[in-house]
């Protein structure tokens, strides 16, 4: 390729043409292998055809050999980027090149996608090398989006066990809690992670709540709601943090049966020890 620059622009003009499936196949495996060896992956040409012909079947050839190549063209990788904003298929072809500053990039469009399709894209995205899938669900919860669109890219998120794992979810924990303004969907998330791995508990007993308490969590209803709800679901363990709330909060909760049992129930298991 590198003795002939202008080989390129020659697949370009008649490959996409090709029609007899043999002779086709014969000249992709050629086109495949020129790529790989010798890519030109800024060559005007070729951008300017991706820019312009993204769901032709020539440019999807063209970028399932991109997706498998050690790295890419940072001009390319830009160009691609920029057409993922309106085209999210392509982020499947890029997914395995971004670093986290350009998933942030890809990331409202990602979530935008129905739950179907969704999956597919995030699996792509957190396979990446150089993302990091706690930073992923952070990121995501950041978004000034409505709170369903958020909800449903979390609940696609934790169904991938092979990336958010418990100690993936204690690091996207120790993020999110950390976010200004707290995510409205902050202890949904919560909720759930404690529902997949319950060995999480006593860290969002002993870490999470703690800290959502120094930032006066009781002032945003939203969350105060799902704050609560984890103190019922998690007493009597989680009876330890009512201490931390100013008075007033504490006595309204001693209102409410399930915690005033678990209440109870701690004072009598400390009693015992």
């Amino acid at each position: 390729m590198a003795k002939n620059p202008d080989l390129l622009p020659h697949f370009i003009t008649f490959l996409p043409g090709i029609a007899n499936p043999l002779t086709r196949q014969t000249v992709l495996q050629h086109y495949s292998k020129v790529l790989q060896k010798s890519f030109p992956q800024d060559h005007a040409v070729l951008l300017e055809y991706l820019d312009t012909n993204p769901e032709e079947t020539f440019s999807k050839e063209t970028l399932t050999i991109i997706s498998q190549l050690p790295s890419i063209n940072s001009q390319l990788k830009q160009l691609l980027i920029e057409k993922a904003k309106s085209n999210v298929q392509l982020i499947t072809y890029v997914a395995a090149h971004l670093n986290m500053q350009e998933v942030e990039e890809v990331i409202p469009t990602l979530v935008s996608q129905p739950e179907t399709s969704l999956s597919t894209y995030m699996s792509s995205l957190l396979e990446a090398p150089e993302v990091d899938p706690s930073e992923v669900l952070a990121k995501i919860l950041s978004l000034d989006l409505a709170t369903p669109q958020v909800i449903k890219a979390l609940k696609v998120a934790l169904d991938l066990r092979h990336v958010y794992y418990q100690e993936t979810l204690q690091a996207a924990t120790e993020k999110i809690v950390r976010l200004e303004p707290i995510p409205e969907t902050c202890m949904y998330f919560i909720l759930k992670a404690n529902e997949l791995y319950p060995q999480l508990k006593s860290f969002f007993i002993s870490y999470a709540l703690p800290y959502l308490l120094e930032r006066k969590v009781w002032e945003y209803p939203r969350i105060w709601k799902g704050f609560v709800t984890f103190i019922e679901r998690t007493t009597p363990d989680s009876i330890q943090v009512l201490d931390l709330m100013p008075h007033d909060v504490q006595q309204k909760l001693l209102q409410r049966e399930t915690i005033r049992k678990g209440k109870l129930e701690e004072t009598m298991r400390k009693q015992k020890s």
